[in-house]
Formats: C-alpha cells, structure tokens, sequence
C-alpha cells in the first residue's frame, strides 16, 4: 500500500510539472521565476502534508524558504539587473501584506490560526509579491470557506473545530501558478 500511495504522490508531481512547464513556457516566465515557483510549490505541497500529519508547520523549513528567496535574488540581479529594486521591494511587500492580513485574522479569530499559518504567507510573499500572495489567500480562504461549509451541513465539524489551512493554502498557490498570476 506504501508503494502504491508513493506511486500516486510521484504521479501527481508529474502531472503538475507538466502542467506548470506549460503554463510557464505560455506565460513567458524566465528561468529563475520558473524555479522560484516550482521550488514554492514543492515546499508547499511538503508543508500541506506535515500539517495534516502532525499539524504543525515547521520553522526550519520555513526559514530554509526564505532563505532560497534570498538566493535567488543573485541571479535575478545578474538577469535583469534594471528591475531589481522592483523585484525586492515587491517581496517584501508581499511578505508582509500577507502576514498582515492572515494576523489580523488570528486576533479577530482569538488566536484561532496558527503562527506556522502566518509565518508560511510571509515566506510565500516573499516569491510571489502583493498581486501573487493575495491570490493565494483569495483561492485558500474561499477553498476553505466551501470545505468548513460544506462539512458543517453535513455535521461531520463543529463550530469550534480547527481545520488545518496549510492544504488550503497549497490548493491556492497550485490555483495562482496555474493561472499565473
């Protein structure tokens, strides 16, 4: 059964990088942009999976996040040197538009959100910039809406339950790539 849940997993990611590299190559992405992304999307779909786990987002490979942004950050200035200034400065306010917005959320919630949740946005900023990272959190919170709803009609959670949003936010940037906003 492990096999055929791995065989399945590697499938998917097939499938995907078949999709992305299209829609990549359709947008016009470059080179570094195209790993950046690929690179989100991979961490991603690890922290999706640890959360529903183990619900917890781990601060190592959140800041091992933020620390390939940095580092593509070399290239990027190497490439296209007269943007660069753009490109950091759309990182950072994407870092933190997001980490604004989802702890404005936890403090409305009562501390209803993880800190794992907020942190993620702020690393995700940092790739995606404020348009990117607004999709995101648009895609995740409306999946999330339509998934809480749909299992409180059905009984199946409480108004007080905790749902993991980790695979909402996965489900959004896969959504935001694909479109590539």
């Amino acid at each position: 059964m492990q096999k055929v849940k791995k065989a399945a997993l590697f499938v998917g990611f097939a499938l995907f990088a078949i999709a992305f590299a299209f829609v990549a190559h359709w947008m016009e992405f470059g080179p570094v942009k195209i790993f950046r992304y690929y690179a989100l999307v991979c961490v991603t779909a690890y922290l999706a999976v640890t959360d529903l786990r183990h619900r917890i987002v781990p601060n190592q490979i959140l800041l091992g996040l933020a620390g390939l942004r940095l580092v593509c950050f070399v290239p990027e200035a190497v490439l296209y040197r007269e943007h660069m200034v753009n490109f950091f400065w759309s990182a950072l306010l994407g870092s933190l538009l997001g980490m604004a917005i989802l702890g404005m959320g936890n403090l409305l919630c009562r501390g209803g959100m993880g800190f794992g949740d907020i942190k993620y946005v702020g690393a995700a900023g940092l790739y995606l910039g404020p348009n990117g990272i607004l999709a995101v959190l648009f895609f995740s919170l409306l999946f999330s809406a339509v998934y809480c709803g749909v299992m409180l009609l059905a009984k199946k959670l409480g108004a007080k339950d905790e749902i993991p949003l980790m695979p909402f936010l996965f489900a959004g940037l896969l959504v935001t790539c694909l479109l590539g906003i």
